[in-house]
């Protein structure tokens, strides 16, 4: 059975911008069940890399550790604070933080502040037809 890629790829894109604020992630994340997000640069929506859900579920469930939620006056400014790759690093990739662990540890004030997702995002370029096969 030949199934085409075009029959299981969505046609409703969900992306973020490269700066974005925890909120809108989460809005994001709870919205759909998709495992990965286009990363737009902000203002031409050019596409920065691709981010997988669970590396969104990492940072906003270490931001707080590692200080990398930025004030709502100096989004993208300067360069951000980084998670080590050490704790983004994980054994299982299908052991991280679910969402609503994530939500426990944000407070209403963490959801103004902003996150630059540039350095988390994969920016290997690569496309698949919409008629490759997916066996």
């Amino acid at each position: 059975v030949r199934l085409p890629v075009s029959d299981v790829m969505t046609k409703s894109v969900v992306s973020l911008q490269a700066v974005e604020t925890v909120s809108r992630i989460l809005d994001v994340l709870r919205s759909c069940s998709h495992q990965g997000f286009p990363v737009l640069c902000v203002g031409s929506n050019q596409l920065e890399g691709m981010i997988p859900r669970c590396v969104l579920h990492l940072i906003l469930h270490k931001g707080h550790q590692f200080n990398i939620f930025q004030a709502a006056e100096l989004p993208g400014t300067s360069k951000p604070p980084l998670i080590p790759y050490e704790a983004m690093a994980w054994r299982d990739v299908n052991a991280f933080p679910d969402l609503e662990d994530v939500e426990k540890r944000l407070s209403q004030t963490d959801l103004g502040l902003w996150i630059d997702l540039r350095p988390y995002a994969n920016t290997n370029g690569y496309s698949i037809p919409p008629n490759a096969s997916m066996a």
